[in-house]
């Protein structure tokens, strides 16, 4: 069976220092993050995942340099590597025309298949005007972005996840893994939806991980509350056809069945994609929950293992490509 895994991430020797500080109870993997070679793929081979697309773990989004020398390293990991990796783009979103440059720079002469991007800068969402030319250039460009969780912004911190009951340790899970980031991703694609994104992009292709950031268990309430709002503001499309039309869902990070059959009853089984979250996540886990699948027949699983991801990135892969081990 071919596995294609959509949100496996690096750390290139662009960012070496450049990872945010220790925090309590967590330790970067660096080791793993740095190794895009015969490591990586000798762990990918033990758990049966054939292709990885690769992205820069949290970044700076300011530094363009560190950025375009990411994608340059990304590139030669492709290049070396090409029936196992693929590439989405580095970029520095707080500086949004440098970006769409590098954004046409990675897909246009590097061939990578989409961009990987924070969900904030400095705290500030996405549908913030200043961002819509970097939306524009992904519609324009005919791929898509995935937009990956960041750590809070200090103020948000602050006010939603400190307290002098909680300890450093579960206040550093409450703000990202457990539940922050993940629920900061899911504010966002509904802030995207409401300002009318996919009105003015009606072919831009938004890919979310972690079971869909909360928001596919919301949908129904969202439609009903919001849904209301954006027709009466003349709006075309509700959050619901926004989500089934405009955002493909992986399962980075999420092994146990349940989120996948929410997945499943809401949306299109053309958009629903796996993906294993590495090296935050275990491809061993990622195969266990292919392996616990039962409810999808053998077409559906084909989607979802690989189908979906090759359609959309464009990837080029036949049973006869050998990896250069």
């Amino acid at each position: 069976m071919r596995i294609v895994a959509a949100e496996e991430h690096f750390s290139s020797t662009a960012f070496d220092g450049q990872l945010p500080a220790h925090h309590p109870g967590f330790e970067w993997p660096v080791s793993h993050l740095r190794d895009i070679g015969v490591g990586r793929i000798a762990d990918m081979d033990k758990h049966g995942i054939s292709t990885q697309v690769l992205s820069q773990t949290v970044y700076n989004v300011k530094d363009i340099e560190r950025c375009h020398k990411t994608n340059d390293q990304l590139y030669e990991a492709v290049k070396a590597y090409p029936a196992r990796f693929a590439a989405f783009a580095c970029l520095p979103t707080a500086h949004p025309e440098k970006a769409v440059a590098e954004f046409r720079r990675c897909i246009r002469e590097l061939g990578f298949k989409g961009a990987l991007i924070n969900n904030t800068v400095d705290g500030e969402f996405l549908d913030n005007r200043e961002y819509f030319p970097i939306f524009q250039a992904a519609a324009d460009l005919g791929v898509p972005i995935y937009i990956h969780p960041s750590f809070p912004s200090p103020k948000a911190n602050d006010v939603l996840f400190s307290g002098d009951t909680i300890s450093p340790e579960a206040a550093f899970m409450v703000s990202t893994g457990a539940w922050g980031w993940h629920s900061e991703v899911g504010l966002n694609v509904v802030r995207l939806i409401s300002v009318g994104l996919f009105d003015k992009l009606p072919n831009l292709q938004i890919i979310i991980g972690h079971g869909g950031e909360m928001v596919p268990v919301m949908i129904g309430r969202i439609e009903d509350t919001l849904g209301k709002v954006m027709k009466k503001a003349g709006h075309r499309k509700g959050p619901l056809q926004c989500l089934r039309e405009n955002f493909y869902i992986t399962t980075s990070g999420m092994f146990t069945t349940t989120p996948l059959k929410t997945l499943v009853d809401i949306m299109p089984m053309d958009r629903i994609c796996f993906s294993v979250d590495y090296p935050y996540a275990s491809n061993e886990d990622g195969k266990r929950l292919i392996n616990s699948i039962d409810f999808l027949d053998a077409e559906q699983m084909k989607l979802f293992t690989h189908g979906n991801l090759d359609r959309l990135l464009g990837l080029d892969w036949n049973e006869n490509t050998k990896a250069k081990i």
